[in-house]
């Protein structure tokens, strides 16, 4: 059952991102004193007493007329959010006392007739809460004094949100049913087309697209559930070389992105399909699959710009075992090869091998390649076994196994691959003497 939805919003800088961090009990979202920080809706489930809602963030609405076309779009998802939303946390700033943008706010809040909480951030002292009373003026009802910054009264406002969704939507529409669902990270230089290919995926604008290179600053986690399977989509920020990232603001949204690859289970690395893989995208598919561990899917997006010869003879497999797909964020070309991919891609992650199985392929592959000499004494492979998955992690053991050559290994891991696939999945080895 759907869970019930609590959108966040306010006026820019009011401290919305903290709140939604507070609530969840860890940091989500970016939180910067620079205004407009957050700019796409940041969507976590969370579960408060047995009860499980959906928590989006969102940037900044101020109503204020504009003609900067990045404020508009972070408004219409901001208004996105409200129209999802079952209950809205409207944030407002303590100290100031209402302004003419939390009375526009509250009136546009009030004309779509759903239940709104005051939450009165910045009061980073109970002896402050009293200035929460002067928000009984905008008629929305119990202002709640709270400091997203120290945690001050966040309890009461988790409290008396859960009370408010229940009472709205019934004990059951919160559930606490738990799906698993693949963790999908977009991952990719800036302006590739991660966002496009995004929102291609979820079949909906759930992510500013612009052509301006960085719109899209952090992490949006959106659940989406595609014939009988339920995914977790993750676009984030475009990775640049460090030689590139600017400290402060940029070059936090870039570890943030490393932290998505981390807590995915397979990764769409995206490329521009007119510039090939480059360095930088060489570099992120080592990380993604040496250190991180994660299974990958290659998009290379805007294939519809390129010649139609040139998408013809386009490399089929550029790397060994990592299946590449033409796409068009565009025109939707090949999105649905996204998903199928993905999906094969993850249960290759998760294969495991019986042990007899995995012994037959390894004596045929030592018979036919014998193993060089350690200093002048053969080397012999005793026998292996699979200890882990996602990523599949084989353990081997030998007499010599510091005698065993990196081109060797090289060459067991491509016996295996044969055998039995692991496409799109890194395979982890480790060699240990016998004891």
């Amino acid at each position: 059952m759907k869970q019930p939805v609590v959108a966040i919003v306010g006026r820019p800088n009011v401290g919305k991102s903290t709140i939604l961090n507070r609530l969840a009990g860890k940091r989500l979202a970016l939180v910067n004193d620079e205004p407009g920080v957050t700019r796409d809706r940041i969507y976590h489930s969370i579960e408060h007493k047995g009860f499980r809602f959906t928590l989006v963030d969102t940037g900044g609405l101020d109503l204020a007329p504009s003609d900067d076309p990045l404020r508009t779009l972070v408004e219409e998802q901001s208004r996105k959010a409200v129209e999802e939303a079952d209950l809205i946390l409207l944030v407002v700033e303590g100290t100031h006392g209402p302004t003419l943008g939390d009375w526009r706010l509250a009136e546009e809040l009030r004309s779509s007739n759903k239940p709104v909480l005051v939450v009165v951030n910045k009061l980073d002292s109970v002896d402050d809460f009293h200035l929460a009373y002067d928000f009984y003026q905008l008629g929305l009802g119990e202002p709640i004094p709270v400091s997203g910054l120290y945690g001050l009264n966040v309890g009461y406002l988790c409290d008396k949100l859960v009370d408010c969704l229940k009472q709205n939507q019934g004990e059951e529409e919160g559930g606490i049913a738990r799906e698993e669902a693949v963790k999908v990270a977009l991952i990719g230089r800036p302006n590739v087309g991660k966002s496009s290919l995004f929102n291609r995926l979820v079949g909906e604008e759930r992510a500013i697209v612009s052509d301006l290179p960085g719109t899209t600053r952090d992490a949006i986690d959106t659940l989406v559930r595609v014939n009988d399977k339920t995914y977790r989509f993750v676009d984030t920020a475009g990775i640049r070389r460090k030689t590139r990232v600017r400290p402060g603001l940029e070059q936090y949204s870039s570890m943030r992105s490393f932290t998505s690859i981390k807590r995915s289970d397979v990764v769409v690395m995206v490329a521009d399909a007119q510039e090939g893989i480059t360095s930088q995208d060489n570099r992120l598919i080592n990380y993604i699959a040496q250190r991180a561990g994660k299974g990958i899917v290659l998009a290379a997006n805007k294939c519809d710009l390129l010649d139609p010869q040139v998408v013809k003879t386009f490399p089929p497999s550029l790397l060994r075992f990592i299946p590449i797909i033409l796409t068009s964020a565009r025109t939707g070309f090949g999105i649905a090869s996204i998903l199928k991919n993905v999906d094969m891609v993850y249960s290759q992650w998760r294969k495991s091998i019986p042990t007899p199985a995995l012994n037959s392929v390894l004596r045929e592959a030592v018979s036919r390649k014998a193993l060089p000499l350690y200093r002048g004494k053969k080397v012999r492979l005793l026998y292996a076994s699979q200890v882990g998955t996602s990523p599949p992690r084989f353990l081997f053991f030998a007499n010599y196994p510091q005698g065993i050559p990196l081109a060797y290994r090289r060459y067991l891991e491509n016996q295996l691959r044969k055998e039995f696939g692991f496409i799109g999945s890194p395979i982890w080895f480790e060699f240990r003497a016998q004891s």
